[in-house]
């Protein structure tokens, strides 16, 4: 992969610095995502929204899966959730 160094306004950064909170695994992914939909525009062509939510998605359920992980408590309350539920509603 190639590197470029980009001049952006102070809100474009701040933009870019929450990539995390915007399902994306860097700064350089949310600009990749942003270029590729700026592309398909000016060309005339469909854009790849499922493409760019499926990859969003996919780094926010990684983001969530390493923070379940780690976090003993939410652990507890994801398995109290399920018993409950079973016990309301037995198959």
């Amino acid at each position: 992969m190639s590197s470029l160094t980009l001049t952006l306004a102070q809100e474009e950064i701040a933009f870019t610095q929450r990539y995390a909170q915007l399902g994306f695994s860097s700064e350089s992914e949310v600009v990749a995502a942003a270029l590729r939909l700026l592309q398909a525009r000016m060309l005339g062509e469909e854009p790849h929204h499922a493409t760019l939510e499926n990859s969003a998605l996919e780094n926010s359920a990684t983001l969530y899966a390493e923070v379940y992980a780690e976090d003993i408590d939410l652990q507890e309350l994801t398995a109290s959730a399920c018993t409950s539920l079973e016990t309301e509603n037995p198959a």
